[in-house]
């Protein structure tokens, strides 16, 4: 382990984002010994893994079993993926950075199907067999769990088993199970065969005979919310880098087309009280100062005002910012937009689905013409300037009538309320019939037709409105792996050797290697494009629970309306008096200067990601920082110079505008509950004036070490012979240097150099290009470690000094 260890640390500084696979992060478990140790996937890039909520729960609810390690791992970068390649070093782990092969089960949490290669990836890299027959009794189990496989067939080829439902009190049951098997020394086919009688597993193996004994009942969560209370915190901005609370389950609203509102039934409201406990707590735990409530639906949570009202006026004086990306926009939920906006003002969107009414109405998105130009009126004459709207295309009845034209006209009226000065962004994507909801046996429409509309819309609208489209091509193999059987599943495996990888990522997706891939195994497309009868759907071995609702709903709409619970009216007042209470904030009283470390794996962490550490770490610890006033209003704190990805630092400097008398005790021994691994206070103390950071350092000491003593000799040779230098611009201009203008002084010993360099001059350089220079080698393959150690004024002072 040790090895594969030192051959990871070799690598990381030589690939794009090291941050993504360095681990460490505040909060992250680690078990050292674990009797029974599982990797659990999100398969994509870390920063979009790391935003997936279930995830968190998964993991939280894993690591909870005595002698289980939960670890986490992710699909890579191509840069990454080469490298692990030409290296053959197995993908591994972020907490342990423990081989996927070794592994005792890999769980991978499926949202959708264009994740599908990514998965392969992460087995290919992890030397783990693709193909579950040609896997041993050595190589760990693979599991599949998420709404995608809602269909299993198309993965089937490659998972032992799959987990169909909702995995808090599921996935344990599972793994208490396997560790069961485990030391009882069970094999692979007797593990299977006990799993099997677990609610909610299908084991590969069993498909076929799933439907003609019996099916499997999908799983469906009862107890109370499992929001992690100390979720991990990314060392590394990610998509959605927030705390998140999950305020109701399933949706009520019955569209038909919504594969998340059917399979996630039934509908389940959690209680305010919990929500508001649980977002205090994560908030306190994280130092984020933004929280979303989670739902499907948020407008249709039916103690929505009690929620708003018990968390705006606390938030808002501690400067969170609350989102609701669910809100749908009618006339019943402009109140809550109206209180929302006195946060943070955004563009609002409309997701209309379908621009004709009679269309939209049949598929149970009840929103009337009329309602539709009121709502819009209301956010003009409030002064958001920008609504975005959002179609699909293809949805039944598309055949009798022109979407295109209904788009157009539709946008012409809304255009005309905003006398054309308001912006108005629309997206428009396909429709993908999906299982197991009303319009699962609906035509899926030709690429011809999802072109020529699009190509419409763009060339018929006025230049001020934006009509953007998703990939067409990835929604078509969208849908043919929804729809898919067990043969779809060599397309997959034949897609992923020929390069498709990241296939939900426009940059990345390649439709002529799908393409390729179902010719290859003359799979007719049509068939799963078109209508499909009851005896062709596969999927029905999954028992939702909801089978009748969802054939009742093809032939019907529901009657229902929901609108959110105003059983009292938001508290505006109590909700502008925590804004005013915030803006104490805005003064300064106190100015201090803190050191910190940026050690072990923070080394890979990029300057800007190290100071939104620190800046979460501060809000845990309480410090009053003061805040800058305007729209965007964000702590004031400075930073000194920043460091070069892959150099540790003993000196990092924050200077601070505190609102409240500095009090030393909130820093003192505190830190390892607000910061991760690598990241600690050294000293703070109050300093005067407001000259800064920047400004007032001239220059930076730092310690090299090397594992090769030879290496020292070299820099300590070229030190006192005083080798030319060369500056090289980001352009790529080289320009000659004097030592003497780079280099201030320096000391040798025998294990270690000391060098302060100038900075921020025309002839400054880089510490890491300097000693690559001095070294004649690279940093990374001469096996160097640089240490920052201080930071100088013009007059030769030593800031470490002054504290």
């Amino acid at each position: 382990m040790t090895a594969l260890y030192d051959e990871i640390e070799s690598i990381l500084l030589s690939i794009e984002k090291p941050g993504r696979y360095c681990g460490g992060e505040f909060n992250s478990i680690n078990k050292e010994n674990p009797f029974f140790r599982m990797a659990l996937s999100y398969p994509d890039l870390y920063e979009i893994g790391m935003a997936n909520h279930g995830l968190r729960i998964l993991y939280d609810v894993s690591n909870a079993i005595e002698g289980c390690a939960c670890e986490r791992v992710f699909s890579v970068a191509d840069d990454m993926r080469d490298v692990l390649v030409e290296k053959k070093i197995p993908l591994f782990t972020l907490e342990s950075r423990t081989p996927l092969s070794e592994c005792d089960l890999l769980g991978f949490n499926v949202s959708h199907e264009l994740i599908y290669t990514n998965i392969l990836q992460i087995l290919d890299l992890g030397s783990v067999p693709l193909r579950r027959t040609e896997r041993s009794e050595k190589d760990p189990f693979v599991c599949f769990g998420g709404d995608a496989i809602s269909n299993p067939f198309p993965m089937s080829l490659f998972a032992d088993l799959f987990f169909a439902g909702e995995g808090e009190d599921g996935l344990p049951e599972l793994i208490r199970c396997m560790m069961d098997c485990k030391e009882k020394g069970l094999s692979r086919k007797e593990t299977l065969e006990k799993l099997s009688y677990i609610d909610g597993v299908i084991i590969s193996e069993y498909l076929d005979q799933y439907g003609k004994t019996r099916k499997v009942k999908k799983r469906s969560y009862r107890g109370h919310p499992v929001n992690p209370l100390r979720p991990i915190v990314p060392s590394m901005r990610i998509s959605q880098d927030k705390a998140v609370v999950e305020v109701t389950r399933g949706c009520a609203n019955l569209c038909k087309f919504c594969h998340a509102g059917y399979y996630s039934l039934p509908s389940r409201n959690f209680s305010y009280q919990d929500s508001v406990d649980a977002a205090k707590q994560i908030i306190q735990n994280t130092g984020y100062d933004d929280v979303t409530f989670l739902s499907l639906s948020i407008g249709d949570y039916r103690e929505m005002t009690e929620l708003l009202n018990a968390v705006l006026p606390y938030f808002n004086e501690r400067g969170v910012s609350i989102s609701l990306p669910s809100l749908k926009v009618d006339e019943s939920t402009l109140p809550v937009i109206r209180t929302i906006s006195d946060i943070r003002r955004t563009s609002i969107t409309l997701a209309l689905e379908a621009a004709d009414e009679e269309m939209r109405m049949n598929i149970n998105k009840k929103l009337t013409i009329d309602e539709l130009e009121r709502i819009v009126t209301a956010l003009f004459n409030e002064h958001w300037d920008t609504v975005k709207f959002y179609f699909m295309l293809g949805l039944p009845g598309y055949k009798e009538k022109d979407e295109a034209q209904a788009i157009l006209d539709l946008l012409t009226r809304i255009d005309c309320i905003g006398m054309k000065r308001k912006k108005i962004n629309v997206t428009v994507s396909p429709f993908i019939p999906k299982p197991h909801t009303p319009l699962e046996n609906a035509d899926m429409a030709s690429e011809e037709y999802f072109r020529d509309t699009v190509r419409r819309l763009k060339s018929s609208v006025p230049k001020r409105i934006v009509i953007k489209n998703h990939n067409i091509g990835s929604s078509l193999i969208e849908g043919l792996l929804a729809r898919g059987d067990s043969s779809i599943s060599a397309v997959i495996e034949d897609a992923y050797r020929k390069g498709a990888h990241l296939d939900s990522w426009d940059e990345h997706f390649r439709y002529d290697i799908w393409k390729q891939a179902i010719a290859a195994h003359a799979v007719d497309t049509a068939v799963v494009y078109s209508s499909k009868t009851a005896d062709l759907m596969q999927w029905k071995i999954i028992d939702t629970g909801y089978g009748h609702l969802t054939d009742s709903m093809r032939s019907k709409c529901s009657d229902r309306i929901f609108n959110p619970s105003l059983s009292r009216d938001l508290d505006t007042e109590a909700s502008a008096a925590g804004v005013a209470a915030f803006k104490i904030k805005y003064d300064c009283k106190t100015r201090a200067r803190v050191v910190l470390t940026k050690t072990g794996a923070m080394k890979y962490i990029s300057h800007l990601d190290y100071m939104e550490i620190v800046k979460r770490g501060f809000r845990i610890l309480g410090i009053p920082l003061s805040y800058t006033q305007g729209f965007n209003t964000h702590e004031r704190l400075a930073a000194g110079y920043p460091l070069p990805l892959g150099i540790e630092s003993e000196h990092e400097l924050f200077d601070l505008d505190l609102y409240d008398d500095l009090d030393q005790s909130l820093f003192t021994g505190r830190d390892s509950l607000a910061f991760p691994c690598g990241v600690r206070v050294l000293s703070v103390s109050e300093i005067e004036g407001r000259d800064s950071l920047m400004a007032a350092i001239n220059a930076l000491a730092f310690t090299v070490t090397a594992k090769d003593p030879s290496v020292l000799a070299v820099i300590r040779h070229s030190l006192e012979n005083r080798i030319p230098l060369v500056k090289v611009s980001k352009e790529g201009v080289k320009k000659d240097v004097l030592f003497a203008d780079a280099v201030k002084s320096y000391e040798c010993s025998e294990s270690a150099i000391s060098i302060i360099v100038t900075i921020g001059t025309p002839n400054s350089l880089r510490i890491d290009q300097l000693v690559a220079q001095l070294a004649g080698a690279e940093i990374l393959s001469a096996g160097i470690r640089l240490l920052k150690t201080a930071s100088f004024t013009a007059d030769g002072t030593s800031l470490r000094n002054i504290l």
